[in-house]
């Protein structure tokens, strides 16, 4: 098939392969929502041969409206193209500017971004990168910018195809160098958003989000392309283009969750009835256990914290929210340190105001009635969910509660504030912990909170003004080792806003920053860096894949990815 339209369906030669992920969706039963880990993109010899592609926890009308922001960003003019699964830009002209040199051609650029749905919440896309060199003419004609239109595809007009790739006229909208400037700022009548799809592919099973290239009919030729295809014509060479995909990962996996503070809340879950089991009876076992558990009273050892054990130590461990690991890594350091005979203030990102209902808690008997009273607080109600309330943190608490009755000095703290926004709030939590700390200053105090907040760097991507509660921290005196999470790609419960201003609650897949990946194997322990880091951080705790953890209480009306 020689048609451009027909032609961009198929992927270009390949110079950057991507990782893979395959999802395992939330069950009826509340299971642990979980994806595999993988690799965000990364520059590969040219040529190298890509094994399994990068799966989004996306519908694809949502991925290609990123890849289109992506792409608009770096003030390129995107369309739809085709089947309205894949986009394209207009050519640019790239380099220098040749007026006084005729000879020197013309070097343009456009990329080309194919997605594929999978199932109505998986996709992939790629990104292509196309470059062509023309031979420089003079602006002569507005004729011009159209001959260099038709040149594309001269073969679709003759066979009568329709649509952009079939109509030289048509291609006007999608041509820019720098022989043609005239139509960068027309107005769109196409949607910016909600692109739509006429065909979808299914996975088998849902749950598994691995596609081996060599096996699975739905990549099958995605890389070759014919050498006499109209999109590459002369001197043109196409490329998978690395960064602007690691941007895409970034925009779609790399976020900052949303926290809310205020608002509404459900109204309380009705009494169990008698003889109920606890809730963190399943939670502990679910998914094959809550990680890090196994191997002894304090489940698996959290190698290198002995540097920060000693008495009157602050530790902050900036979390992604919403996952199973980092609670569990930081209970096992309570009790590690606790164990080597430290007592142990652990914060949590709990209102201040709910202290009372924690002690309750951490003294009771820990009942299936003792967990409802715990849980009827307001910040486990709060509509939307965010990822600070989790199944992962009640376990915490039950944990806390079991080593307590053991004999251990662990007093856990909740320090967040529940109206506050900004660097009030910081101010607040950081007000709490201080006074605490030099209540007593002898013992551990371990906080488990957002990244963000953890930083001892002030200001952040979004407010140069803001000073991080570890920041803040840090300048009252109290010398705090802020530890980053280091993680390899997972899924989290995360808040988001989507493509129509809403927040969305829900699980996503989780991609490390190049700062904070681990490799694959990497066991469980904190790595200290020689000095604190741009971002404020003093070191890493390591806990290898991350997994979701959903809300305790379920929300009573989910948003639902769209």
């Amino acid at each position: 098939m020689t048609s451009l339209r027909r032609g961009l369906r198929l992927a270009l030669l390949l110079a950057v392969p991507l990782g893979c992920a395959h999802a395992e969706a939330p069950s009826g039963g509340g299971g642990a929502a979980a994806a595999d880990p993988t690799a965000a993109p990364s520059a590969k010899a040219p040529g190298a041969k890509a094994v399994e592609e990068h799966v989004f926890l996306y519908p694809l009308d949502e991925a290609l409206a990123a890849a289109r922001d992506v792409l608009e960003s770096h003030d390129y003019d995107v369309g739809p193209f085709g089947d309205n699964t894949q986009l394209v830009t207009r050519w640019r002209h790239d380099g220098p500017r040749v007026a006084d040199q005729p000879s020197v051609p013309l070097h343009l650029r456009r990329y080309y971004v194919q997605g594929q749905a999978l199932s109505p919440r998986h996709s992939v896309v790629r990104i292509f990168r196309i470059d062509r060199e023309e031979a420089k003419t003079e602006p002569g004609t507005p004729r011009e910018e159209l001959d260099l239109a038709a040149e594309l595809a001269p073969r679709d007009a003759q066979e009568g195809n329709t649509g952009a790739g079939g109509d030289p006229e048509g291609w006007r909208q999608f041509v820019a160098s720098g022989m043609e400037l005239s139509n960068r700022d027309r107005p769109r009548t196409e949607p910016n958003e909600r692109i739509g799809m006429k065909t979808q592919t299914r996975l088998k099973d849902p749950n598994d989000l691995r596609r081996q290239l060599g096996e699975s009919p739905t990549f099958a030729g995605q890389y070759r392309m014919p050498t006499q295809d109209e999109l590459r014509g002369r001197n043109e060479q196409g490329l998978r283009d690395a960064p602007y995909e690691a941007e895409l990962v970034a925009r779609l996996e790399q976020f900052p969750s949303l926290e809310f503070v205020g608002g509404a809340a459900d109204v309380p879950p009705p009494p169990a009835p008698a003889g109920a089991p606890p809730y963190t009876e399943a939670w502990l076992a679910e998914s094959g256990g809550m990680p890090f558990t196994k191997g002894g009273p304090c489940g698996e050892p959290v190698a290198g914290l002995e540097p920060l054990a000693q008495p009157g130590s602050n530790i902050l461990v900036g979390e992604q929210l919403g996952t199973r690991e980092l609670p569990a890594a930081v209970g096992n350091m309570a009790c590690q340190l606790a164990t080597a005979g430290r007592t142990v203030l652990l914060g949590l990102s709990l209102p201040s105001d709910e202290q009372g209902a924690v002690d309750a808690y951490v003294r009771s008997a820990g009942t299936r009635q003792d967990q409802d009273a715990l849980l009827a607080q307001r910040s486990w109600r709060q509509v939307p969910r965010d990822g600070r309330s989790s199944r992962a943190l009640l376990v915490l608490l039950e944990r806390v509660r079991r080593w307590r009755a053991g004999g251990l000095a662990i007093q856990p703290i909740a320090f967040d504030a529940r109206e506050e926004r900004g660097n009030e709030r910081e101010a607040a939590m950081a007000e709490r912990l201080i006074k605490r700390r030099r209540m007593e200053p002898e013992t551990v105090l371990l906080v488990l909170g957002g990244n963000y907040h953890a930083s001892a760097a002030g200001g952040v991507l979004w407010s140069r003004s803001f000073e991080p509660l570890g920041h803040r921290l840090e300048r009252a005196g109290l010398q705090p080792r802020s530890l980053d999470t280091a993680f390899e790609r997972g899924t989290r419960w995360a808040c988001n806003v989507n493509r129509h201003r809403e927040a969305e609650c829900r699980v996503y897949a989780s991609s490390p920053s190049a700062a904070s990946a681990t490799p694959p194997g990497t066991p469980l322990g904190i790595t200290l860096f020689a000095s604190k880091s741009s971002e404020g951080f003093h070191g890493l705790l390591h806990v290898g894949r991350i997994t979701a953890s959903l809300p305790a209480l379920p929300p009573r009306s989910p948003v639902a990815s769209r």
